[in-house]
């Protein structure tokens, strides 16, 4: 991911959400490399934002909003925005009154059939993406099917679409993450490439709870499905339980 292009979609982003009174926060690997080393980091694959998840509709209706060349949907779990290489996730948490957490959910794809149709889904939206849909599928493979895609007829590109969705949600494991409701509720701020931002609080609490005590040394394996903290369910571990 290009910092230029990534700091450029993130200002585009939080303009646009700041003009509907949106509240929003770094999150997860974005938030670590504010706060560790001051910058994005390096290796992360995206830019992570995070919400409440009340604030979906409001969301999806100012996604209008955002410039030509940003490209933004819903895909269920996340509102995804994508700017040439680019790719900024805003996590929707929802309030567990029960237990103090906020928590979401996200679907893990651990084989290669949950990443075709993850890859089949999301080229359908933007071909440009092809090189960073899958980890589980090579680079040439995801250029050959944004390729083939791209001459369907809409109205079969949207039912394979559909369908590439639904095998994705049969392939994949659910993965659960709750996070103490307390670090959201008195959020603090932050600059962050010469911009202000809100943050969990105290953030590096916050942070020590998503990544462990080290979360001050750099991880460049961390898998976030497999090493967060915060996991209070995967469907996956209970099968093998």
């Amino acid at each position: 991911m290009n910092e230029e292009n990534a700091v450029y979609a993130l200002k585009q982003v939080k303009k646009v959400l700041e003009k509907e009174d949106m509240e929003f926060w770094l999150d997860t690997g974005t938030l670590l490399g504010a706060v560790r080393e001051g910058k994005i980091i390096p290796w992360d694959e995206d830019i992570d934002l995070g919400m409440w998840e009340e604030d979906l509709n409001e969301v999806k209706r100012i996604l209008h909003h955002l410039p030509d060349e940003i490209q933004g949907w819903y895909d269920g779990q996340e509102v995804i925005m994508i700017y040439r290489d680019c790719v900024i996730s805003i996590t929707l948490y929802g309030s567990d009154e029960r237990d103090g957490l906020a928590k979401r959910y996200y679907n893990v794809e651990r084989n290669y059939l949950a990443g075709l149709s993850k890859s089949i889904s999301k080229l359908m939206r933007n071909e440009e993406h092809a090189t960073k849909v899958s980890k589980n599928i090579p680079v040439r493979i995801t250029k050959v099917i944004a390729k083939i895609l791209s001459i369907l007829p809409s109205t079969l590109q949207n039912i394979l679409r559909i369908g590439a969705e639904e095998i994705h949600d049969t392939f994949s494991s659910r993965v659960t993450v709750g996070v103490p409701v307390k670090y959201f509720e008195d959020l603090s701020k932050m600059e962050f490439y010469d911009m202000i931002f809100y943050v969990p609080s105290p953030v590096e609490d916050y942070l020590q709870f998503r990544y462990g005590e080290e979360w001050k040394t750099p991880k460049k394996d961390y898998v976030y499905y497999e090493d967060d903290k915060s996991i209070v369910g995967d469907e996956e571990s209970d099968k093998v339980k």
